[in-house]
């Protein structure tokens, strides 16, 4: 019977000693695990910040746009604004020296060089 006790000591030592091997590799386990959670986190965070600088940068980008559509429109404008003035100067030229079109105004000037 003591022997047989003692068997039954040694087998709960052993025991023993394995369930304090599995908690240590539990632990170990356990901090892998939040070691992993905080890069995963990590890179998560990173990823935000690259979506919210691509969303700024695309709506920096819209909006540059939009500006330039604008400028060109403005442009546009003042191209045909100048133009209509080219236009309303000839007239106004051809109407002072008393002549109705350009040709005509061609011939006199090279007349009024002759002369």
């Amino acid at each position: 019977r003591k022997g047989s006790g003692g068997c039954g000591v040694a087998r709960l030592d052993e025991w023993e000693r394995e369930l304090i091997d599995k908690e240590k590799t539990l632990g170990i386990l356990e901090s892998q695990h939040q070691e992993r959670e905080r890069q995963v986190q990590h890179q998560m965070s990173g990823i935000a910040e690259m979506e919210k600088t691509t969303r700024d940068r695309d709506a920096g980008s819209e909006s540059l746009k939009a500006q330039l559509q604008r400028l060109l429109a403005d442009m546009q404008t003042k191209e045909s604004d100048l133009q209509a003035a080219e236009a309303d100067l000839l007239q106004l030229v051809l109407s002072l020296e008393g002549l109705e079109t350009p040709q005509t105004g061609r011939e006199v000037a090279a007349g009024g060089v002759g002369s």
